[in-house]
């Protein structure tokens, strides 16, 4: 490296750099104590992350984050934190300012590798120093790179890629070194990463078997060296305090590569799109296939059509052979468009796949990013072939018309990442002013619990700002890119049993929170007075302490109150948002889905007539058809029959009709989809509740 690339020419390729940053993020954004334009798509789960992390002790393995996630094992790598620097970073933190952000150096750094890794690349192939210089700025210009340092940070490392395709051309002795280094710096920024490398590390050695079979005593050396070391590094990181099922994820075939990325120039701004072409419209896809965005550009066309070229002409001189470039293509291809191959909205074909290799391939539910090898031998390959196939000073002018041509026409999608636009179109709506209510809580409650606990909640999308913006030191309330599935479900059960003890310990420095009015509902008929009730940022807050008088009490008053039933009127679940269930129910189309053993209706009978004979009407359903849904059927705590659900006979006294009343299933068996080896869901389901009527 040192014989490609002088100092000048490093001081040049920072200057340019820094300059591109600046452009990308606006000087105000790059300053690393301002965190205010993390909130754009992902970004808030990066910082919260670290923050999180950065404010607990070390522990082992070294990224654990337990404050962040509590009993769901969470580490820093499912936060998407780039554990590489948070390592760094949190070694320094006594030092830091408490307001201090990485991610706009990591931006930086990734721009720098990009344009190094490139030029390296060129420059070994042509020997070219401005030949080089000019090709890099079709890597760093490249929609695939660019798009991911707007919405997934730790995405941008695409120079890990690069640097892959770097090894493979030196003639050092120290590839194992490299290799290992870099696929262990791969899982220190992002898995998808490690397994690019992975995939073309393993190609490396099978083309070296081709080629001379001896070779197979140095290359399962070089494997046993490696791998190891990265199992290690993977292991204090914290990639394995999760189960292996839980690492699998859905998505595969959902969030692929369509056919048409390569000229589709539908770039996201935030939850807006915009072309990033001036001359290319905006194709449509299927899907989650923005995850395969890969749009070429004119200039990068002209070279996408010389890279097939350089198959019909003999070239010599380029660091892998072509029945090598030809599997690269192949295998990433095939991965990238998954099972679904579709060309726009059409489906050309889908195919049903074998559950055990569907659960292999959902490691990479997001196979569109697996284009991104292709993407950038295109640019390898063609860029070459321009060298190689005209003259000194063609070959020049060409590229340079070539980049202009690419930045003209991209320039419609640049003018979006200008000053930091994408990144402040996310503040628009975002209050960061200072309240008293959540200054307090912070000051009196360590703890943020949800009391239905989900992954990814529009919960954790309503707090974003709080986390960041006030000093909470555990939470539950997260958004974790893997997660420990069979603890949710035991979490939300374990409460609510704590919740019908009425157990008022799990309130100690710990406040509790719902965008749910029926569960807070049922917690305010279990406790009454005990407890203190808020409503603030569309979320209703639950403690053991005064916090600050709520500035609408008669709003929450009323809100609070038990809803009431009207007598001879039914109630269908499958047509309306219902205000009356309290815990243990999960809506889904077909009405209320039981969750767990237990679940509960709160109401009060609005009724103008009153007679001795009341009866409960139920419709009920099997959640599952192979599995009983045996149950109990307690109504104010007694015990009703169930043999016949449509008429059931409640004891209700004319005396007692205005009281607060409950309606309480206790089921037998529940099971879940997993269970049932159906899908990797562990809550566990009984029944259906469709209606519900209350006959006088």
């Amino acid at each position: 490296m040192k014989n490609n690339i002088t100092y000048i020419n490093q001081i040049f390729l920072i200057i340019i750099s820094f300059l591109i940053a600046i452009y990308l993020l606006g000087f105000n954004n790059f300053n690393f104590i301002n965190k205010n334009w993390l909130y754009l798509g992902d970004l808030s789960q990066y910082q919260i992350g670290w923050e999180f992390f950065r404010n607990d002790s070390w522990r082992f393995p070294l990224g654990s984050n337990p404050n962040y996630g509590l009993e769901l094992s969470s580490s820093i790598i499912y936060t998407d934190s780039i554990p590489l620097f948070a390592f760094i970073f949190k070694l320094f933190n006594n030092f830091l300012p408490e307001h201090f952000q990485y991610f706009s150096l990591w931006i930086l750094l990734c721009i720098y590798l990009q344009l190094l890794f490139s030029y390296l690349i060129i420059f070994n192939l042509t020997k070219n120093y401005y030949f080089s210089l000019i090709s890099m700025f079709f890597f760093v210009s490249a929609p695939i790179f660019l798009h991911r340092t707007g919405i997934h940070l730790s995405l941008s490392g695409h120079w890990l890629i690069l640097l892959t395709f770097y090894i493979e051309q030196t003639k050092s002795k120290s590839k194992t070194l490299l290799r290992g280094i870099n696929l262990i710096l791969s899982s220190l920024v992002f898995f998808y990463f490690t397994m690019m490398i992975i995939i073309l590390n393993s190609l490396t050695y099978l083309f070296l078997l081709i080629k001379k079979k001896s070779l197979y005593k140095s290359i399962i050396k070089e494997i046993a060296l490696i791998y190891p070391l990265l199992f290690i590094t993977m292991y204090c990181t914290g990639y394995f305090m999760i189960r292996p099922e839980d690492g699998l994820g859905g998505g595969y075939g959902f969030y692929n590569f369509n056919l048409n990325s390569f000229f589709n120039s539908t770039g996201f701004a935030g939850p807006n799109t915009f072309s990033w072409s001036i001359i290319m419209p905006k194709l449509n896809f299927n899907n989650g296939e923005h995850e395969g965005l890969s749009y070429l550009g004119i200039g990068g066309f002209f070279i996408f059509f010389f890279a097939i070229l350089s198959f019909f002409k003999k070239t010599k001189g380029f660091f892998i052979s072509k029945k090598e470039i030809l599997s690269i293509f192949l295998i990433f291809s095939i991965l990238s468009i998954s099972q679904n191959i579709n060309f726009g909205e059409i489906n050309i074909l889908s195919i049903n796949l074998n559950n055990y290799i569907l659960a292999i391939l959902s490691t990479i539910r997001s196979s569109g990013r697996l284009i991104w090898p292709v993407y950038y031998l295109i640019l390898i390959l063609g860029i070459f072939f321009i060298f190689n196939f005209f003259s000194d000073k063609k070959k020049i002018i060409i590229l340079i018309l070539l980049l202009f041509i690419q930045l003209i026409d991209l320039s419609s999608g640049l003018k979006n990442y200008y000053n930091g636009n994408l990144y402040n179109y996310s503040l628009k709506n975002k209050s960061i002013n200072e309240n008293e209510f959540w200054i307090n809580l912070s000051s009196k409650v360590d703890t943020l619990r949800s009391i239905q606990f989900k992954n990814k909640s529009n919960l954790y999308y309503e707090l974003r700002n709080i986390f960041l913006n006030y000093n909470f030191k555990k939470t539950d309330i997260v958004y974790l890119a893997r997660h420990n599935r069979k603890q949710i479900p035991l979490n939300n059960y374990s409460l609510i049993k704590s919740f019908l003890n009425k157990e008022l310990d799990i309130f100690k420095d710990t406040a509790f929170l719902s965008d749910d009015l029926n569960i807070v509902r049922n917690i305010k008929f279990l406790y009454g007075k005990k407890l203190y009730y808020y409503f603030y940022n569309n979320i209703w807050i639950i403690t053991d302490k005064h916090i600050i008088k709520p500035s609408n009490i008669e709003f929450i008053k009323n809100n609070l109150e038990i809803k009431k039933i009207l007598s001879n009127k039914k109630i269908n679940f499958n047509e309306i948002e219902s205000s009356i269930y309290g815990f243990g129910w999960n809506k889904e189309n077909r009405g209320l889905a039981s969750n767990g053993s237990y679940s509960s209706i709160i109401f009060k009978i609005d009724s103008n007539n009153c007679s001795k004979n009341f009866y409960l009407k139920l419709n009920i359903k099997k959640y599952f058809n192979e599995i009983n849904n045996d149950f109990n059927l307690y109504f104010n705590n007694k015990i009703l029959p169930s043999n016949n659900l449509n008429l059931i006979p409640i004891n209700i006294n004319c005396e007692n009709i205005l009281n607060n009343h409950s309606i309480e299933f206790k089921y037998k068996n529940p099971v879940s989809k997993r269970d049932l080896k159906k899908g990797l869901n562990h809550s566990r389901r009984s029944l259906i509740l469709k209606e519900i009527e209350i006959i006088n």
